[in-house]
């Protein structure tokens, strides 16, 4: 029930384009998008773009369907200097790209995103905010250009997000108490995990009784390699500590980046045996290595919904996370620890080698993770979207 309304949607991250005119993503895909067609009929794509070489790694990016909407390629203000020099330039790009358009449709943080709502603001053009992380973790667990970023952009967002008339958010509680609205405030996640089979549930269940007791934990965490701030290496020193008690554990990292400075802490550490690095997995793949492990470790420091994390829940699989972003919302207080705090870890992992703790939190876990199946979120988004449609005709 679209009604023929025109959208644009804005947001900061490159769209990657190879010489076959093919459309990338390195963290939002076809789906994404899709749900934006249960608010309008037509969507322009507002975003940065560059060219890559089709010998690059592509399939460690989302391919887009280029037929579900229009890509308009704008300024890139992702630099300070573009930032301050660009942006002015940025601004009548999407002026002219709003004139045709009834609403706009932006996802925070973003600096384009920011710019965008300025103009629509000053157009009258309605308008939808997206929180999905915060801007000062965001930017503060990166380079020192980026801790000199994070204030400015902490205020540019929660500014705006107070002012919109409409926002979304991807948690329930954290980034809502964070950058609160004036306006109508709803919680629904970006993410598209299927309906649960309570088959998964089993088969988990199956796999805990199955395990011996003189096996080693595999423990499993999907995270870039070359982000310190992830805290993996708080797992690798948990790990050694355990090893030296007597405890057997076997961590599987998935990921990108330059892996040389955690490789150089396993071998610090004498994990050689017992760390394995791999590569970025395909959707099946990774369904496959949630299924294979016994516990999900989500060490990130800077987190808002880890949603790699809720599609290893969705599998059944225990999971420990540190008390950051929406992590205390999504787990169970047994299975948080503080972050930075190895003792916590350690305790938790403790306990993670026995089988009722398994048992436990495969449990609450997949029963949590259908909160976020597609087809009820779906459900929360129309609601939010009718009342945008009836800003947009006036009703």
């Amino acid at each position: 029930m679209n009604r023929g309304l025109k959208g644009v949607f804005c947001y900061d991250e490159p769209v990657l384009i190879d010489e076959q005119g093919r459309y990338y993503s390195s963290t939002m895909n076809s789906g994404g998008f899709e749900k934006y067609f249960q608010l309008v009929e037509s969507l322009i794509i507002c975003m940065p773009s560059k060219f890559i070489e089709s010998s690059e790694r592509l399939t460690e990016y989302n391919e887009l369907a280029v037929g579900k909407f229009e890509l308009k390629s704008v300024q890139d203000v992702s630099t300070l200097r573009n930032f301050l020099f660009e942006r002015r330039q940025l601004k009548k790009q999407v002026a002219h790209i709003l004139e045709d358009a009834d609403i706009l449709i932006v996802r925070l943080p973003s600096l384009v995103g920011y710019m965008a709502i300025d103009v629509a603001r000053s157009m009258g053009k309605p308008y939808l905010v997206e929180v999905v992380e915060c801007a000062w973790s965001s930017y503060w667990h990166q380079s020192t250009q980026g801790k000199l970023a994070a204030l400015p952009n902490f205020l540019m967002m929660r500014r705006r997000v107070r002012q919109a008339s409409h926002v979304m958010y991807e948690t329930e509680q954290y980034l809502q108490q964070r950058y609160p609205s004036n306006g109508s405030m709803l919680s629904c996640a970006d993410v598209h995990l299927p309906d649960s089979d309570e088959l998964v549930h089993i088969q988990r269940d199956i796999k805990i009784a199955r395990r011996h007791l003189r096996e080693p934990i595999v423990l499993g965490s999907v995270m870039p390699g070359d982000v310190k701030q992830k805290a993996q290496l708080d797992v690798l020193e948990a790990m050694a500590r355990l090893k030296e008690e007597g405890y057997r554990f076997r961590f599987k990292l998935v990921g990108d980046g330059n892996q040389q400075y955690l490789r150089k802490q396993v071998e610090r550490l004498d994990l050689g045996s017992e760390v394995e690095f791999l590569n970025l997995l395909s959707q099946d793949e990774m369904i496959n290595f949630f299924d294979e492990i016994d516990v999900y470790i989500q060490s990130s420091g800077m987190d808002g919904l880890p949603k790699t994390m809720l599609e290893a829940m969705s599998r059944g699989c225990p999971t420990i996370g540190a008390n950051v972003g929406s992590i205390p919302e999504l787990l169970e207080p047994g299975a948080i620890y503080k972050v930075g705090e190895i003792e916590g870890l350690i305790r938790i992992l403790r306990e993670s080698v026995d089988k009722d703790w398994m048992y436990e939190m495969a449990k609450v876990n997949f029963k949590k993770a259908r909160y976020y199946e597609s087809e009820r979120l779906a459900i929360v988004r129309e609601a939010c979207y009718a009342e945008v449609r009836s800003v947009c005709f006036g009703e």
